[in-house]
């Protein structure tokens, strides 16, 4: 049996971006990013916990004081360019890569899809 690669797209998009342009679904959205910072506070509360209780609070005394830390803006351009560089190594570079090692595994089993 041949199948046909690459697949024809499914039309799934993200989520947020198929509920965002719609009027009926955009009050809901507004209404549930306000709960983001809460569910932050309470994602940070519950690993501080988890951490006192499994292991004794033994992160909490790695850490070092606020004074330590670098500046905030130094910090801020960790982030920014922590997280730009994760997308670019494994988003362009890795999935492409594997993308292309399934593509040449399946090219010889696989009939090529006609346009």
């Amino acid at each position: 049996m041949k199948l046909l690669w690459p697949p024809r797209p499914l039309g799934l998009g993200t989520p947020l971006g198929l509920a965002a342009p719609s009027g009926r679904t955009r009050p809901d959205l507004l209404r549930d990013l306000r709960l983001v910072p809460v569910f932050g506070i309470f994602t940070a509360l519950l690993i501080v916990a988890v951490d006192v209780l499994l292991f004794y609070g033994a992160t909490i005394g790695r850490m070092p004081s606020l004074d330590d830390h670098p500046a905030v803006v130094s910090r801020v351009f960790v982030s920014l360019f922590g997280g730009v560089l994760e997308e670019v190594m494994f988003r362009l570079m890795l999935a492409t890569f594997i993308a292309w090692l399934a593509y040449l595994a399946l090219s010889r089993v696989v009939e090529k899809p006609k346009e």
